[in-house]
């Protein structure tokens, strides 16, 4: 079994080996991998999901646009910018009438995180993180 000619990973000429095998009969690769845009699709699909509970919980504004930043100077992106009108929220320590959401989206079991996955699940939050900041 192998991904599609496009896959840098699991291309027809180099198919999943018996010990990755579980990438495939699972559908772990196929929901990671970006050849077939279901990564992105289900990864906006959590933003819009998140944003609408929040909406419905909160009574705020959501702003889903593409190309959103969280800052002009460093331009990390964001997905979402959730606005408080009549009311302030805490985010930590400060009391803010806006927040900014971004999602992430990653499996464990692929193989750029299994090493660290193997040792510390958590820890492949924790870099993830630094991979975006």
């Amino acid at each position: 079994a192998s991904c599609n000619v496009k896959c840098t990973h699991y291309p027809p000429h180099n198919p999943f080996s018996s010990d990755r095998l579980h990438l495939h009969s699972f559908g772990h690769h196929y929901t990671m991998c970006g050849v077939h845009g279901n990564s992105i699709r289900l990864h906006d699909l959590i933003v819009r999901l998140i944003a609408a509970t929040a909406m419905r919980e909160t009574g705020c504004a959501a702003h889903l646009e593409k190309g959103l930043g969280s800052s002009t100077a460093a331009g990390k992106k964001i997905d979402a910018v959730l606005s408080f009108a009549n009311r302030t929220v805490f985010a930590g320590s400060t009391a803010t009438a806006v927040m900014t959401i971004d999602v992430s989206r990653l499996c464990p079991l692929l193989p750029s995180h299994l090493q660290t996955a193997a040792r510390d699940a958590a820890a492949t939050i924790d870099e993830r993180a630094r991979e975006k900041n």
